[in-house]
């Protein structure tokens, strides 16, 4: 089980962000089991897991809160490509598996579609 580093984060919609977005008014980190850090500084936009809209009666809205500190973590690494996607997919999985909000059966199905639906990248050297 990794640990959460400000949780929950307060994140707001804003004026001037395109609509379905918000901006974290707060730092959020996680320490995965691997020992990690994972951050998102405070300011970070994002407009929550991506669930196909199709997908959203099912699994829930892009910013639900049971795991929008995932999706903040998952987005933020999306972004920057400091990691390999394969590691952030992974992680988006434990920070789900560390929520006691999200159901077994909807866990499984996040990390599944993140794992073969998600971005792919590779790291240069």
């Amino acid at each position: 089980m990794g640990f959460w580093i400000n949780k929950p984060v307060i994140a707001e919609f804003a004026e001037d962000l395109p609509k379905g977005y918000v901006r974290t008014r707060s730092y959020l980190g996680y320490t995965c089991n691997k020992g990690l850090l994972w951050e998102a500084k405070e300011g970070t936009e994002t407009d929550g897991a991506s669930i196909p809209w199709i997908w959203r009666m099912i699994i829930g809205q892009p910013l639900d809160p049971s795991y929008i500190e995932a999706a903040i973590i998952h987005d933020t690494y999306c972004n920057n490509k400091k990691r390999p996607s394969k590691e952030v997919h992974a992680v988006f999985l434990e920070m789900l598996c560390d929520s006691p909000d999200v159901p077994k059966w909807k866990k499984k199905a996040m990390g599944l579609a993140t794992k073969f639906g998600g971005p792919k990248w590779s790291m240069q050297s």
